[in-house]
């Protein structure tokens, strides 16, 4: 058993099951020994190289928070320069309207309004049926139907299933 650390964790583990076998048949004293140093020595690697991808996860994690820090503060300076936007074009356009300046040219930039249509909605009761969209979101309610089987309620077409997830302390 040389340089077990180096050895990636899936081929470790099938070394480790193979051994595991070869313990359950073996025949002499000195066979279990060496068994057992070589078990421990696998078992170790296993453990060490668990350890490593831990905290490689646990790097992973801080990188994935920062990012999501980071995107977070992006979107709030975006949110401000958008808001900016909307109240210079405003701004201007009251102006221009105020001075009844439908044009604004230089060699730089060209300012102008352009029509356009929009429906405004003035009561929705009123609106016909067929100028009404619908939406509607069909799905299981997971959490209800998990309730009812702890309330020993069965829900057709659904089982409890019961997993094991990784934690990294």
């Amino acid at each position: 058993m040389s340089n077990l650390i180096a050895t990636p964790l899936y081929q470790l583990v099938i070394a480790y099951n193979n051994l595991l076998d070869q313990y359950s048949q073996a025949e002499s004293d000195e066979d279990l020994m060496k068994l057992e140093a070589d078990l421990t020595a696998v078992q170790d690697s296993i453990y060490a190289k668990s350890t490593q991808i831990a905290f490689a996860v646990r790097n992973t994690e801080a990188y994935e928070e920062a990012i999501d820090s980071e995107i977070e503060r992006l979107r709030d300076r975006q949110k401000k320069f958008q808001k900016f936007i909307e109240w210079a074009k405003n701004y201007i356009s009251n102006m221009l309207k105020a001075a009844n300046i439908e044009k604004v040219e230089t060699e730089l930039i060209t300012i102008s309004f352009r029509k356009s249509k929009r429906v405004e909605i003035l009561n929705e009761a009123e609106i016909p049926e067929q100028y009404i969209r619908k939406r509607i979101t069909i799905e299981p309610n997971k959490i209800a139907i998990k309730a009812a089987w702890e309330a020993g309620l069965g829900v057709t077409g659904t089982e409890v299933v019961e997993d094991k997830h990784i934690q990294i302390k």
